[in-house]
């Protein structure tokens, strides 16, 4: 929400823009009156939080426990506040992701050593999968192609470009890390282990195969290559970070990871320490008194490579041990330049309309963008004006008082704009959906621009399926939306903090890797931050979730939807991604005929809550049971309204 990044702090020229939107000039005189004034316009407009910043999550909950900040230097104006279970006692960790317009200003909080790597040779104690492995994803790749060329051999239609892709691109990193001079020979080892993989795949790839899939063609099952010894690897360590300019944090860079719970009962378990590894870099920040962030960028520095796209602007803010520490990780977020106080109610509704005309497509009519403009320019004519007014305070400051300056003036201005940006984006968006004016769309069916919980995310509804949530169902007929269950584990899914969640979301909870398909393709295109559900038939048999009413799932403003198979793909440089083919229309999902369609949201899906399937097909009378007890054995009798013993099916 608004405009925080640093502006240069020179004279501007007042446009009458303020005056035009109805937004009277400051009057202002003096710095302490000025002072007072600016506080005082910034507690009004900002008094009213949406949603209360919690003080911790519940201990151990996978699913956490949503926050909203205001501003729009995070992705969504979301966080996640996780409370792990540890043996030190428990542990609170705030996830976000910082939008790439607000990484610039995050970077220009952190003191960076140039020589901040060295690369050293150490003894480590392994046991399991090689961190090289697991930071290139080799074993997930190979199994990503074997699973695509058996299906298809199978099949017998035919093996898709997207899989020769991945092929070659496996090929290329095996290579890359074979003629690196600084790989020991465990890792070469492990490369060969892929390496035999990857030839018997090319065999299978190659023009003119014929041998049947079951005489001889399948190709054989494949284990990931791990070890149990001592074993020597290469790794980089800091170099000694040095002396800090004043206001900035120490910060240095390493091979990206993540944290690395494990889920054992239902209950997120973290020691504080454990991490995996993945490609690219990451910063890690010492915020003082214990407290560490850790920022994997957006853009690549120079000679390194970019996380994974689905990781890209993910930031951790770790807390110290002990809980409770949820408004003080918010604050926190000030040190790295970014907004660190709760959305406030206005934020919200703009929030809430934004996400509206995304979801709506409404970006493309003219009186939308003009709206936009227009609110652009109120801020910063706003800006403009207070600076005129108040610039001879910054006589005499020094570069790190000139940015808080600069930032105080921002904030100012924001909330002094806040209210009339609202009325103006309400009534624009009013206008291209049909109705009189902003009241009169404020008071229609549908429009709420509070958010609901559901797991341990927020969502937003779009007002235009709320309000006529039949007539989307009625477009469906027979059909419906749904989601089968990979390796069957219903139980283990409703009863491991009872939500369908997306890969990244999942590596979060402590959930094992390679419980969806294609996770490591789906980190690439962006699809690793939604789950993914089908427009078809209404199944008969499971393990299924089934919605027979869709209306439900696509009255959230956070889907988007394929009529084929694009691994969810949102990264605009992966070759699956396709603008034209991107749908938010549930009325052409309605009518998806692919039967690889895929419709995804965003976070996941809480099943025990409102968004709970209609139907939920075991496969089998014996897991029913087991279903219903689990449910029972929580306190759970219904499921969205309804008796879970009409809900749960064999």
């Amino acid at each position: 929400m608004g405009s925080d990044s640093a502006k240069t702090h020179e004279a501007f020229t007042v446009t009458p823009a303020a005056a035009t939107l109805g937004l009277a000039a400051p009057e202002l005189a003096g710095s302490a009156t000025a002072q007072a004034q600016a506080d005082a316009a910034i507690t009004e407009a900002f008094a009213s939080p949406l949603l209360a910043v919690p003080d911790t999550a519940a201990e151990g909950d996978p699913a956490g426990a949503p926050l909203l900040v205001g501003g729009a230097d995070l992705e969504d104006s979301s966080a996640t506040l996780l409370t792990y279970t540890g043996s030190g006692g428990p542990r609170d960790v705030l996830f976000a992701t910082v939008t790439p317009e607000a990484e610039q200003k995050l970077l220009e909080a952190l003191a960076l050593n140039d020589e901040h790597k060295v690369a050293v040779t150490v003894d480590k104690q392994v046991n399991g999968r090689l961190p090289i492995d697991e930071q290139h994803q080799l074993f997930e790749q190979v199994q990503t192609i074997v699973k695509s060329v058996n299906h298809h051999l199978k099949a017998g239609d035919g093996i898709p470009e997207h899989t020769h892709a991945n092929h070659t691109t496996l090929v290329a990193a095996l290579d890359e890390l074979d003629a690196d001079p600084q790989r020991t020979a465990a890792e070469h080892a492990m490369i060969g282990h892929y390496r035999a993989a990857a030839d018997q795949l090319a065999e299978r790839l190659a023009p003119g195969y014929a041998v049947a899939y079951d005489n001889g063609g399948k190709v054989p099952s494949l284990t990931a290559h791990e070890v149990a010894s001592t074993i020597q690897v290469t790794e980089l360590v800091p170099a000694p970070a040095g002396d800090l300019p004043d206001g900035l944090a120490a910060a240095h860079a390493r091979q990206a990871t993540r944290i690395k719970p494990t889920l054992q009962g239902g209950h997120a378990i973290w020691d504080g320490k454990q991490r995996s590894t993945g490609a690219g870099h990451e910063y890690v920040i010492d915020l003082g008194d214990g407290y560490t962030a850790v920022y994997r960028p957006h853009a690549a520095a120079e000679g390194k490579k970019n996380p994974a796209f689905s990781q890209r602007g993910g930031l951790e803010i770790i807390a110290p041990p002990g809980g409770g520490h949820g408004a003080e990780l918010v604050t926190r977020l000030g040190q790295l330049n970014l907004v660190n106080r709760p959305m406030s109610q206005a934020e919200g509704e703009w929030a809430y309309l934004s996400r509206n005309i995304t979801a709506q497509r409404l970006d493309t009519r003219p009186e939308v963008q003009a709206a936009l403009e227009g609110c652009k320019g109120l801020e910063d004519a706003t800006y403009q004006e207070l600076w005129t007014a108040r610039a001879d305070e910054a006589i005499g400051m020094n570069e790190h008082q000139l940015a808080d300056f600069g930032r105080h003036l921002l904030l100012e201005a924001e909330a002094r704009a806040l209210t009339h940006k609202v009325a103006v984006l309400r009534d624009a968006v009013a206008h291209a959906t049909g109705h009189p004016d902003g009241a009169a769309l404020a008071a229609s069916p549908g429009y709420d621009p509070t958010p609901t919980r559901a797991g341990g995310w927020l969502q937003w509804n779009r007002f235009d399926v709320a309000a006529n949530p039949a007539g989307v169902d009625g477009a469906f007929g027979s059909r419906g939306l749904s989601h089968h269950v990979r390796g069957g584990d219903l139980l283990g899914l409703l009863t491991n903090g009872g939500v369908l969640a997306c890969t990244e979301r999942r590596r979060l909870m402590g959930i094992k890797t390679n419980v969806g398909a294609s996770e490591a393709a789906d980190m690439d295109t962006g699809g690793a931050q939604s789950v993914f559900l089908r427009a078809a038939k209404r199944s008969s048999s499971g393990p299924v979730l089934c919605w027979d009413d869709p209306s439900r799932l696509l009255m959230r403003a956070d889907w988007y939807a394929y009529d084929g198979d694009h691994y969810g793909a949102i990264n605009p440089k992966s070759h699956q991604y396709s603008a034209t083919k991107l749908t938010r229309d549930p009325h052409a999902v309605a009518k998806f005929h692919s039967a690889s369609n895929e419709v995804m949201f965003r976070n996941g899906i809480d099943l025990l809550g409102e968004q709970a399937p209609s139907r939920i097909l075991c496969g089998s009378k014996s897991m029913r049971t087991k279903v219903l007890d689990a449910l029972t054995s929580r306190g759970i009798s219904h499921l969205a309204g309804r008796p879970i013993q009409e809900v749960v099916k064999p």
